[in-house]
């Protein structure tokens, strides 16, 4: 088998070079260069040692196209352009206290070798692995491609393109090692039939990263909010969560259209910034940066100026915006200002430099994500959908719902935006001549006559396209010339449907197409392809494979009959399909046989015999969710090693109805004379009362002593006195859980079937919101000004009743009566210890009694 890879593809425009030869090439076609084939073949970090001095990561993409620089003069000076780039090298910097180290200089290199340039740099990390350089170009820099490299590390490099003078032309991504249709634009459909005079404000509609739906502009990881101020237009208010606790006020001296939480890629690197990032405020005419402090910037980096658009600071280093609108955030972290006016859409890095917009976008909803991952578009109601669990899946996850004509107007009318209403054309058709450039090249068989078998496609045909394969072969590597036009063989169509498995031993690959090759034999092997798109998506072929053909079935026939059919190859196919079903099929039939019984890759079919076998109940619910189903057959082992215990009912729940709930035993709960029954602290077991305590001063009938006499009554035996219910348990759920009867049914047939047979229990639902003592609550902790009831105060805490949620310290290890508490006592005397042993005070019951002693 031969593998070839795409990006190791050139063109035959490149004498003196061996490899393959993309040839014919159509104008809509996009066919890696030489140069995107060197970067796409670079060996990747795995295979590289560890102690080899290598660039990791450099922070610009290949291909990126920055259009501005970042604009850091100070006041009253002409503007010093920059550009700030960040690397991360292996193995990192070792430097000692004091030591002067030199940094690797960052070398900028045009590809016309009009310009050579480098630049020093700095550690921007404790731990030396991280670079950073600031480049500042001389003004007679003129637009194109340059190349960025370490010098010392020249093995990575990033290529972008600068326009420093010029506007650059709209382009779309595409993959550079693959080959593809050249995309271009269409222009899509209107939304809003009748807009409004002037354009709303974002609406007040944020989600945490727990799902909760708060009214702010923007929404923090960490629980701050923005808020727009009520009274002022001109400010914005920074919450330290959405209950309240105001942090800043931002105040920027003009009406702010919109704010939104940037987090910074190189955030933990930024002093005085964090992991937090940034708020950028939008204007209509200009862009501010804060930190959480309430402190302007006019960027990322820590030593630019500071200062508000009132006090004669110019909000660089993002330049005039021209009536933006709203702000979000794109997949890499920069921010995206959205704007009525040309440039509608515009992308700025952390340090301030501009990166060319998309010229298309995949469809509606596509901002909404961008400001929201909860925010989506249903095609199906051609309307919003609010999905917080997409964010979260915290306590207070609302359902979904969709957005108001209020709440989505916003965003229907960011959708009509000229810029945002484009989207993704392909042509038609484009082809393509892939063949071998020289001798013993990648599609040179090495001996004459050879019969290829079938070519493997890599990549993605998706639906309603097409790959369209004809092949040729010869033995004369001049005579079998590609551009002639005769020659080639029946074509052969790949389709979306044509992915097979590669079915060769220990190769799990899928591949995207499979065509046997319809050329006759010959040493030199020729491909076009011709891409057929469905207008909004094309085929991506990132690699092929050509097979010399397999020895079958067809070589025990008369040779006469081996190569009756050389056209189509029609009789080696039809034995192939016996070969394939009555060979290859039982083996491997066989072969998958034992993944019947494996849970994890079973045909869903099978998943009900296996819960018979493995004796986990077969749910209609866990039957409407086959992952949910798996990961119940998966965990049988632990069911059957936990049934009948408290742990087993809590797994057994969770794998069934995916709900918590808590079992709490009668005997933990009810205790009816036992003051701390079931405890020995220090040898001494807990006093029972009537038998270890007396609660009187008088040798009357009402001594609960060493004679069990209650007034006039007698106190069963101690042995008799336990005060729990035998076999007896609850399960709490929350109410929310079990609201429907089908619910709270499925609930106790999980139960009924997984406790003891001799026990009982009943069903507590505990309230869907605020505390419920001994769950939720802790009872005896101060309520202070600083009183938080998401944390457990060491200091303040009193006695707590079971270990709700989030509660660290369960009775017994919190405050103990008789272990970290005594009864007081006056000055000068014995302090009462209650719990303790002998030598360290009296214990309550044995050698002393609350009261006069009898």
């Amino acid at each position: 088998m031969s593998e070839v890879r795409l990006p190791d593809l050139i063109r035959r425009a490149s004498p003196g070079v061996s490899g393959w030869c993309a040839v014919g090439a159509h104008p809509d076609v996009s066919v890696p260069s030489l140069e995107q084939a060197r970067q796409c073949a670079l060996v990747t970090p795995d295979t590289i040692p560890a102690c080899e001095p290598r660039v990791v990561e450099l922070d610009l993409e290949n291909g990126a196209t920055v259009i501005a620089f970042s604009e850091l003069a100070p006041s009253g000076t002409e503007p010093a352009a920059h550009l700030v780039v960040h690397a991360r090298i292996q193995p990192g910097i070792v430097r000692a206290v004091g030591d002067v180290v030199a940094v690797p200089a960052l070398r900028i290199r045009a590809l016309d070798d009009s310009f050579d340039e480098q630049t020093s740099g700095e550690l921007f990390s404790a731990c030396g692995d991280a670079l950073r350089w600031q480049w500042q170009p001389p003004p007679s820099i003129a637009d194109g491609l340059y190349e960025l490299t370490v010098v010392g590390y020249e093995q990575t490099s990033v290529v972008v393109r600068l326009f420093v003078t010029l506007s650059p032309p709209p382009t779309d991504p595409m993959d550079p090692c693959a080959l593809t249709l050249l995309p271009g634009t269409r222009k899509a459909g209107i939304g809003v039939s009748s807009p409004p005079a002037t354009f709303p404000r974002p609406p007040l509609l944020s989600v945490e990263s727990s799902g909760c739906v708060v009214s702010a502009w923007s929404a923090h990881s960490n629980g701050y909010v923005l808020v727009p101020s009520a009274s002022d237009l001109h400010r914005v208010e920074v919450w330290r969560s959405c209950r309240g606790g105001l942090v800043a006020v931002l105040d920027v001296g003009a009406p702010v259209r919109d704010a939104i939480f940037w987090q910074s890629s190189f955030g933990s690197t930024f002093p005085g910034i964090g992991g937090l990032g940034v708020v950028a405020l939008a204007t209509a005419d200009h862009v501010f940066l804060f930190d959480l402090h309430g402190c302007p910037r006019l960027g990322a980096d820590p030593d630019a100026p500071i200062g508000l658009a009132g006090d004669g600071a110019t909000p660089l280093p993002f330049g005039d915006v021209t009536d933006a609108l709203a702000l979000g955030l794109d997949e890499a972290g920069n921010l995206l200002v959205i704007a009525r006016e040309a440039p509608q859409v515009r992308v700025f890095r952390t340090d301030g430099s501009e990166l060319l917009a998309r010229a298309s976008f995949p469809a509606r909803g596509w901002y909404a994500s961008r400001r929201s991952a909860a925010f989506v578009f249903t095609s199906a109601g051609c309307g919003y959908q609010l999905e917080p669990g997409r964010v979260g899946d915290g306590c207070c996850v609302e359902p979904n719902r969709a957005l108001t004509e209020e709440e989505s107007l916003f965003f229907r009318l960011i959708d009509d935006l000229s810029a945002l209403r484009a989207r993704a054309a392909y042509p038609s058709s484009g082809s393509v001549i892939l063949g071998p450039g020289a001798p013993e090249d990648a599609l040179d068989a090495r001996r004459p006559g050879v019969q290829w078998h079938r070519v493997l496609l890599f990549g993605e045909i998706p639906d309603g396209c097409a790959v369209r394969i004809e092949t040729r072969a010869f033995d004369d590597l001049v005579a079998g010339d590609p551009l002639e036009p005769g020659g080639w063989s029946k074509p052969v169509v790949a389709g979306p449907s044509a992915a097979v498995p590669v079915s060769s031993p220990g190769d799990t690959r899928v591949t995207a197409g499979e065509v046997l090759v319809l050329a006759p034999p010959g040493r030199y092997l020729w491909l076009r392809l011709t891409l057929q798109s469905n207008g909004g998506a094309t085929p991506r072929l990132t690699s092929l494979e050509l097979e010399q053909p397999r020895e079958g079935i067809g070589q025990y026939l008369p040779e006469v009959f081996q190569n009756s059919t050389p056209e189509d190859d029609f009789l080696r196919r039809w034995l192939a399909l016996f070969e394939s079903t009555a060979f290859d099929g039982v083996a491997q039939r066989l072969d998958a046989y034992s993944e019947l019984f494996d849970p994890r890759y079973a045909p869903e079919a099978m998943l009900p015999f296996l819960a018979e076998w493995l004796q986990v109940l077969d749910l209609q619910r866990l039957r409407e969710d086959p992952p949910a189903f798996r990961r119940a057959l998966a965990r049988a082992a632990d069911l059957a090693k936990t049934r009948g215990t408290v742990d087993g009912l809590i797994l057994a729940v969770k794998l069934y109805l995916d709900l918590q709930v808590q079992i709490v035993e009668s005997f933990k709960t009810r205790s009816g004379f036992i003051l701390g029954a079931g405890v020995t602290l220090q040898g001494v077991t807990g006093p029972v009362l009537g038998c270890h305590t007396g609660l009187s001063v008088e040798p009357s009938g009402m001594i609960l002593g060493d004679s069990p006499l209650l007034g006039d009554g007698y106190l069963l035996e101690c042995e008799t006195r336990t005060g729990t219910v035998p076999s007896q348990f609850e399960v709490w759920v929350p109410a929310r859980d079990v609201c429907r009867t089908e619910d709270l049914a499925a609930l106790r047939l999980v139960v009924d079937t997984e406790k003891p047979a001799h026990t009982h229990y009943c069903v507590r639902e505990t309230g869907a919101s605020g505390w419920v003592l001994g769950l939720q609550s802790v009872v005896g902790q101060e309520l202070g000004p600083e009183f938080d009831r998401n944390s457990l105060n060491p200091a303040t805490y009193g006695l707590v009743l079971a270990n709700g949620p989030g509660r660290p310290k369960p009775l017994g290890e919190g405050l103990v009566l008789g272990r970290d508490s005594r009864l007081a006592a006056k000055p000068g005397q014995p302090t009462l210890q209650l719990g303790g042993s002998s030598g360290q005070g009296l214990v309550v019951g044995q050698t002393t009694r609350i009261g006069t002693a009898l």
